[in-house]
C-alpha cells in the first residue's frame, strides 16, 4: 500500500521542489493533553521512515508555510505528524505537535489524495481524493495572503 498526503506546516523555509527522507524510530508517549498519547522520536521506538516534497512556499509578513506531499514507508501512529515536528516543522493546526493555529485553517491541515495498493488479481489500484473544500479554502486564503505580503 502507498498512501501520499498533503499537508500545510511552518518552519525554516525549504526551496521549492526539495526532497528529503526522515528516518526515526517512533514509540507512544505521554501528551500534554489530558491522559492523552502521543506519538515521539525514541531510540526504544520502531523504525519509521517518511518521504517528503515541497511542492510550494508561501512567505508573508509574519509567517512562512509550506506545501508538502508526503509519503510514509511505514504505518505508524502520528507517524508523519511526529516526524515533521520533529524536524521543526509541525503541520499547520496541529495542537498536539505544536502546529501554527491561525483562524483561516478550521483544523489540521493534512490530507491523504491517493492510495494505491494491488487489487486481488495482483494489478495496481489507485484511489484519489481531492482536497476537502474547507482545506481548499484554507489554501486559497494562503495564497492570498502570500501574494498580497
Amino acid at each position: 500500500v502507498v498512501k501520499q498526503y498533503l499537508l500545510v506546516c511552518s518552519g525554516k523555509p525549504l526551496a521549492e521542489g526539495m526532497r528529503g527522507v526522515i528516518v526515526a524510530p517512533l514509540a507512544s508517549g505521554p501528551s500534554t493533553e489530558k491522559s492523552a498519547m502521543k506519538t515521539v522520536w525514541s531510540s526504544a521506538g520502531k523504525e519509521a521512515r517518511t518521504e517528503h516534497e515541497v511542492l510550494h512556499t508561501f512567505t508573508s509578513p509574519l509567517q512562512t508555510l509550506m506545501l508538502l506531499k508526503a509519503e510514509p514507508h511505514t504505518g505508524r501512529t502520528h507517524q508523519i505528524r511526529a516526524h515533521l515536528a520533529g524536524i521543526g516543522r509541525p503541520i499547520l493546526c496541529d495542537r498536539t505537535y505544536g502546529g501554527f493555529d491561525p483562524s483561516w485553517c478550521p483544523r489540521l491541515f493534512l490530507h491523504c489524495r491517493k492510495v494505491t495498493l494491488q487489487d486481488a488479481a495482483g494489478r495496481p489500484f489507485t484511489a484519489e481524493a481531492p482536497l476537502p473544500a474547507d482545506l481548499q479554502e484554507a489554501l486559497d486564503h494562503l495564497r492570498d495572503l502570500a501574494a498580497s505580503g
